[in-house]
């Protein structure tokens, strides 16, 4: 059986490059842009990673990891955004989040975001 990962991203071409690398693997991906569908298939299924892409900032993105840490404390979260602001990444530990990467991304930041998900799925 393979492993869930939803990908909540507003940014098509985000999705369709991690769905790309991913989809070589026995990964099933559920996609959206909305945080709350994201919420509902995290609700819904037996989800190993939540990879959740923001591009502005907003206290909206912080509010709703801090939703999702509070329904399933234990999920892993890896935020992609390209706010590199001190502030924004204090929120981010705060709300416990499992990896933080600055978009956009090189080479070795995807094949490090790609070994992060290989490890939380197969953990």
């Amino acid at each position: 059986m393979s492993s869930s990962i939803v990908i909540a991203s507003d940014d098509p071409e985000v999705a369709n490059v991690i769905v790309n690398i991913l989809g070589k693997k026995d990964y099933f991906m559920l996609i959206t842009n909305s945080k709350l569908q994201a919420l509902w298939k995290l609700l819904n299924q037996e989800l190993r990673c939540l990879i959740y892409d923001f591009e502005l900032e907003s206290d909206s993105n912080i509010t709703f990891i801090n939703i999702i840490k509070s329904v399933r404390p234990r999920l892993p979260i890896i935020v992609l955004s390209p706010d590199n602001s001190p502030e924004m990444i204090k929120q981010l530990t705060e709300a416990g989040i499992f990896y933080y990467a600055l978009k956009p991304l090189i080479k070795d930041e995807m094949e490090q975001l790609i070994d992060a998900i290989d490890g939380l799925v197969n953990n």
